[in-house]
């Protein structure tokens, strides 16, 4: 029941009525985003998908361009959470143990994608939205400056830091771009074959001082 001051019914707060009805619009953006674009995405369509008043998204909702903002974010964030924990349970021990955290980062960040194809998905469309565009490459910058970061941390002889943020987006773009596309189908290839290429292209790295030191003709 509603109380006096309208903000309670059936025992559930008005925030809580509230946060439940923002998730399901975002969740909605998420399916008609995956299943006819982002272009798609409108207010008309995240009330019909979600079983929501338009009342209660203009509410909620300057416009249909932060709910798929706000979808994006939650999957970044949520990508970058696992990649980190998978990354933090694995013991330290030398070069094993450097193989084994690039492996338990790449797994669990395909995981984490893989869970709900609706991920995958919207990243793929990213390129065709102004502000979804912007997000996918702060998170290109996310992953590449942490992956840098850790570079500089477990190798002997790790890169300039501009050579290692280069590199790092180099492999974080490729990486994503692979995963896409075997994720749609343009290419054939199994997921634990992704897996090892990415995780092989990102050891490969570790040479990547003394590459760059014949290529440019620089003592060691």
């Amino acid at each position: 029941m509603t109380g006096t001051d309208g903000r309670r019914y059936s025992g559930v707060s008005a925030e809580a009525r509230r946060d439940e009805r923002r998730a399901r619009f975002v969740d909605a953006a998420l399916t008609v985003a995956a299943r006819d674009g982002v272009g798609a995405v409108s207010a008309r369509s995240l009330c019909a998908e979600s079983g929501l008043h338009a009342r209660y998204f203009r509410e909620t909702f300057d416009s249909p361009d932060q709910v798929l903002a706000e979808a994006f974010d939650a999957m970044a964030a949520s990508v970058v959470a696992d990649a980190q924990a998978a990354i933090s349970a694995v013991p330290e021990g030398g070069a094993e143990g450097i193989e084994r955290k690039v492996r338990a980062g790449v797994r669990a960040s395909l995981a984490s994608m893989n869970v709900d194809p609706r991920r995958a998905v919207l990243l793929m469309g990213a390129d065709l939205h102004p502000g979804l565009r912007a997000r996918r490459e702060a998170l290109i910058d996310l992953l590449a400056g942490a992956m840098a970061a850790q570079a500089a941390e477990l190798l002997d002889d790790p890169p300039d830091p501009l050579d290692a943020r280069l590199s790092a987006r180099l492999i974080v773009v490729g990486g994503i771009d692979l995963a896409i596309a075997a994720r749609s189908g343009r290419i054939d290839a199994e997921p634990q074959r992704i897996e090892e290429i990415m995780v092989a292209g990102i050891l490969g790295n570790r040479e990547l001082t003394a590459v760059l030191r014949r290529l440019r003709g620089t003592p060691d």
